[in-house]
């Protein structure tokens, strides 16, 4: 008897001990699966983080740019304040282009308005590196609900900004082109900016 109880308490004591021995690892290995789910939250939450802003501005772009062709050059700025949304836009085409602003509430109806200020300034540097810079500003109601994006400010004539060729295209150089888009009840400012490259001569 007493054999058998020794070996059954050396089973015992053995069992035992590889038992001690193999909680570690499996500690370690709850601990890195622990660690690996946190991560993968982690990476998962900054991936979402870097992408909103992505995918806000891209549907920006595709409520306000329905018509806007690849190979018109365009950019666009917003600014917000709850549901309130100041845009402002800068599109360009051969020889023109626009240069506006507009607001947007969700929590307002389309009747409602307000008094946006509209100001743009275009800086052109040409071969021999002369610049020539244009501002102008306006001023006035503006509806909410706008259809087609940015709506009040300024339609281009490049000639009638004394940038102009004779056929009423861009003259060739440097364009830096900005709007600022700004509404007096509550100071918001927008501003969006584009820089072209005009090659062709006149």
């Amino acid at each position: 008897m007493s054999d058998g109880h020794e070996a059954d308490s050396a089973a015992r004591s053995s069992h035992r001990a590889r038992g001690s021995g193999d909680a570690p690892p499996r500690k370690r290995a709850g601990r890195s699966r622990l660690s690996s789910a946190f991560l993968t939250i982690a990476r998962y939450r900054l991936v979402r983080m870097r992408t909103l802003p992505v995918l806000v501005a891209l549907l920006l772009v595709t409520l306000v740019t329905p018509a806007l062709a690849a190979d018109e050059p365009g950019t666009y700025g917003m600014a917000q304040r709850g549901s309130f949304k100041l845009v402002a836009g800068v599109i360009l085409n051969e020889r023109g282009g626009e240069m506006k602003g507009v607001w947007i509430d969700a929590k307002q109806g389309c009747l409602a308005r307000r008094t946006l200020q509209v100001s743009l300034a275009i800086d052109l540097v040409n071969a021999a590196g002369t610049t020539t810079r244009v501002k102008r500003w306006r001023r006035g109601l503006v509806d909410n609900c706008a259809e087609g994006g940015p709506n009040f400010g300024f339609d281009l004539a490049p000639r009638a900004l004394g940038l102009g060729c004779p056929s009423g295209r861009w003259k060739p150089g440097r364009y830096s082109m900005t709007t600022r888009v700004k509404d007096l009840r509550t100071g918001l400012l927008a501003q969006a900016s584009l820089y072209r490259q005009v090659t062709r001569r006149c």
